[in-house]
């Protein structure tokens, strides 16, 4: 339900980038639309990643913990993102 929440955001990020492209008088080249669709692609496949891992190690902590606090949540996000957002990234970024 998450993911799908994050994957419809989307095609708001795309429009924003149309229209900086309009403000700034930029021409739309195929270079341009390819960029935007890589981009667009590794957005949601990020989002969609995270979301995955954040869930699964919320309910890690909650079967251990046997249930969530404000804090316990905060270290079962923190362990989420650690294990998946830098190699992410890192793959991504090369």
């Amino acid at each position: 339900m998450e993911a799908g929440a994050r994957a419809a955001r989307g095609p708001l990020r795309a429009y924003g980038g149309i229209y900086l492209l309009w403000v700034l008088n930029y021409n739309f080249s195929v270079a341009v639309w390819v960029g935007f669709i890589a981009l667009f692609g590794t957005a949601v496949q990020t989002g969609v990643v995270m979301v995955i891992y954040l869930n699964e190690a919320v309910e890690r902590r909650r079967e251990r913990d046997g249930g969530m606090t404000r804090e316990t949540l905060m270290e079962a996000v923190t362990e989420g993102a650690l294990l998946r957002l830098r190699p992410k990234v890192m793959t991504v970024s090369q």
